[in-house]
């Protein structure tokens, strides 16, 4: 899960989707269809996705201007409330997030699954097929393919005793 300018998106793996909330009332706001997502990341409003093949980023939405307020304690008589209050008239659960390809051309069985950044704005990428993580740097001069760049050809860690899931990268604090 990522939560991002009050929206809220799930990687739904078993129901191949990106699903996006309003974070203080669990309303729908929409879905996209993406084949088994497996971790999300947001960095400066733009959302990564692995999935068992590649890496998606896409610009993160904004929620709909209609959104319903949350129910007061008296609007429901006693009677315990809905997930979420009614939906206004003419509410339409349509927030459409456009996904792309990253491009960083990862090697064949590695089957991404964990993102993080660093401060300095380089991305790591985990591998849950072939025990590795490779890192990125953010792509300067010509514009390539992806905006990031490779470290080396090689991973950065590889032959993990566990196939990692998610990443997580913590400031030294030192």
């Amino acid at each position: 899960m990522v939560c991002y300018n009050n929206v809220l998106y799930v990687a739904d793996e078993g129901g191949s989707a990106v699903r996006m909330y309003d974070p203080g009332t669990g309303l729908p706001l929409g879905s996209t269809p993406v084949s088994g997502p497996v971790h999300l990341v947001q960095q400066n409003g733009v959302l990564y996705v692995t999935t068992s093949k590649t890496v998606l980023y896409g610009n993160c939405v904004t929620p709909p201007a209609n959104l319903p307020a949350l129910p007061t304690p008296n609007q429901f008589a006693g009677a315990p409330p809905p997930p979420y209050p009614p939906l206004p008239s003419g509410y339409t659960n349509s927030v459409t997030l456009t996904l792309s390809d990253l491009g960083l051309n990862l090697p064949s069985g590695f089957g991404p699954s964990g993102l993080a950044f660093d401060s300095s704005g380089n991305l790591y990428v985990a591998g849950r097929l072939s025990n590795q993580i490779y890192g990125y740097s953010p792509a300067t001069g010509v514009n390539p393919p992806s905006p990031f760049a490779p470290f080396s050809n090689n991973p950065i860690f590889s032959k993990l005793p566990d196939q990692p899931e998610f990443l997580l990268w913590v400031a030294d604090q030192s």
